[in-house]
């Protein structure tokens, strides 16, 4: 892989960050981004980090744009694994694509954390 084998979901984070009910300081800290500054997200790491989240898997685009998979993942540090996503779906190659949509979630915290936006991703 040529990119760091972790599907990141900053804009999910910034958006959860910002509708969570913290103290004054954390909401500053919030408000000023930097990207060093991991502690930042530790709100959102204790509400979604561990949840499920339902990811379809277009293996076949090219030949089939609206054949997926739809396989169920676990958040580990805001992330998803490419190396879980091959896990449970073998054979997958370069054309491959991660798509994770608010409107999949069974769970009703990440269906609204990620609430109408779409995060789609390559294989790589």
């Amino acid at each position: 892989m040529t990119r760091k084998a972790r599907i990141s979901f900053i804009a999910l984070i910034c958006v959860l960050v910002y509708s969570l009910p913290a103290p004054a300081d954390i909401k500053e800290t919030a408000s000023s981004f930097d990207r060093d500054n991991t502690t930042q997200f530790d709100p959102a790491r204790q509400t979604i980090s561990g949840r499920k989240v339902l990811v379809r898997v277009y293996r076949y685009r090219q030949a089939d744009p609206h054949a997926y998979d739809k396989i169920t993942l676990i958040l580990t540090d805001l992330s998803i694994s490419f190396d879980a996503v091959k896990g449970a779906l073998p054979n997958l190659d370069e054309s491959t694509v991660i798509v994770l949509a608010g409107e999949d979630q069974p769970d009703d915290v990440m269906a609204r954390t990620i609430g109408n936006n779409v995060y789609a991703e390559p294989y790589e």
